[in-house]
């Protein structure tokens, strides 16, 4: 009911503790009239959403001299319901792609930012290219502008060099963001990456405890999102119906809900009013 098409592979990034450039090359995307065919076939098959898919999304069109808001214009035109993106640096939500989203009726409120720490020592040690500050100042900008938007992060505990004032440094600051999920874990060596040979590597218990106070505080944050949700009338797309006789359904803004029908609820798209669901996930 939601099947993903990738449009892009590869990446023109070189994060240090990232082989992903080494083993697919550098940036490549599908063009836009083929990425259209795929998802009218979707539309005939009687999908209701698509979810773009790739490494590097924010870099779709670039050997091109393309942009991913030229492709999402084109995604408005087609009859499919809704979408949603993949993973997006907080740099790439430039102006022009944030109005545009801001204004679709299509795109679902869902944002996963691919962060990987807010302490500005670490981001720099790991070659990324914005600032702690630059990350909260888009995050509070999606948070005032969409209704309630899902707001997900990758973050990577125990990076080399990465002290105990560095890691409560990121930890206060995806308090003080106040976003949805966190997808936390531990630091990996990869040989061939230039994190592989940095100083002061960091030992795996500490990296195992670091991930799991992120992780404990992802399940605080995400039960707040929850809460601050459950009065709100969402559209859902519900995709199955379980053992427990219960449909299972998406909201736009990324809440798993359940819910019982006596009608066939499987791939429909209907507003739900989350005040007399039992409990949102």
């Amino acid at each position: 009911t939601r099947p993903s098409v990738k449009i892009q592979d590869g990446c023109n990034n070189r994060c240090s503790y990232c082989l992903i450039p080494f083993a697919r090359g550098n940036s490549r995307s599908d063009s836009i009239k083929n990425i259209i065919e795929q998802i009218n076939i979707h539309i005939q098959d009687n999908r209701k959403e698509i979810v773009l898919t790739g490494i590097h999304i924010g870099q779709f069109g670039l050997e091109r001299n393309e942009k991913l808001i030229d492709l999402l214009k084109e995604i408005e035109k087609t009859d499919i319901k809704r979408y949603r993106l993949g993973s997006l640096y907080i740099n790439e939500i430039n102006e022009e792609l944030f109005d545009f989203l801001v204004n679709s009726k299509k795109f679902c409120p869902h944002f996963h930012l691919s962060l990987q720490s807010l302490c500005d020592k670490t981001l720099k040690n790991m070659n990324r290219s914005y600032s702690k500050k630059e990350a909260l100042l888009m995050i509070d900008k999606i948070q005032k502008n969409f209704n309630l938007p899902f707001i997900g992060a990758d973050i990577i505990l125990g990076f080399p060099d990465e002290t105990k004032e560095d890691f409560l440094e990121t930890k206060e600051a995806l308090i003080y963001s106040n976003i949805s999920y966190i997808h936390a874990f531990p630091y990996s060596k990869r040989k061939g990456t230039r994190a592989y040979d940095f100083d002061n590597q960091i030992l795996e218990h500490i990296k195992k405890e670091r991930t799991k106070e992120i992780i404990e505080l992802s399940n605080i944050l995400h039960k707040k999102f929850l809460e601050k949700n459950k009065n709100e009338i969402r559209p859902v797309l519900f995709e199955k119906k379980g053992k427990n006789g219960l449909y299972s359904g998406i909201s736009d803004n990324y809440i798993k809900i359940y819910k019982e029908s006596c009608e066939n609820l499987r791939n429909t798209i209907s507003l739900v009013d989350f005040s007399k669901i039992d409990e949102l996930y």
